[in-house]
């Protein structure tokens, strides 16, 4: 963040002026309405580097603590619908929420039925990323039983059992 700000010097006084990007992003994080209207206001006047955001956004996964992508991704959204625009790092970011819930709802073994209450997205895109998460070694298919997820308590998958 501080690489990307801006510095005014006068004198021994420095003073760093976040990036547009640093501020849309921390607004982001905030759920409050206010934000969103800042965020509306800085896509109409600015081009923002999304690039910049996403990659800041995964940078801070660690300190995003509770699935904070939910919160972004569900600003972003609100400011697509409201601007009738399309946000660039949207679908990439609904993917790592999707992960993220997954492991989320699996801190004790759970079903496919069992995350679907949790998560609100469909079966088939449950399964979807299930299957890309086993493909990357994120999830281990371990016998043919139901579904049935157990997460570490780091968020890492650390068994699954599954039938498809």
């Amino acid at each position: 963040m501080q690489k990307r700000s801006k510095i005014i010097r006068s004198g021994k006084i420095e003073i760093y002026l976040a990036s547009l990007e640093d501020i849309f992003l921390l607004k982001s994080v905030s759920s409050r309405e206010s934000d969103v209207v800042d965020c509306e206001n800085i896509l109409s006047k600015t081009t923002l580097n999304w690039k910049t955001i996403y990659s800041e956004i995964k940078s801070q996964e660690n300190n995003l603590f509770g699935v904070r992508e939910n919160v972004i991704l569900d600003h972003l959204e609100a400011l697509e619908k409201r601007l009738e625009t399309k946000i660039p790092i949207v679908k990439k970011l609904l993917n790592v929420v999707l992960e993220k819930s997954i492991v989320h709802a699996a801190k004790n073994p759970v079903t496919i039925k069992q995350i679907m209450e949790k998560i609100d997205f469909p079966e088939t895109t449950i399964r979807n990323k299930i299957h890309k998460l086993l493909k990357n070694k994120k999830l281990i298919k371990t016998n043919k039983n139901p579904l049935e997820v157990t997460a570490d308590k780091d968020g890492k998958i650390k068994k699954l059992e599954t039938t498809y």
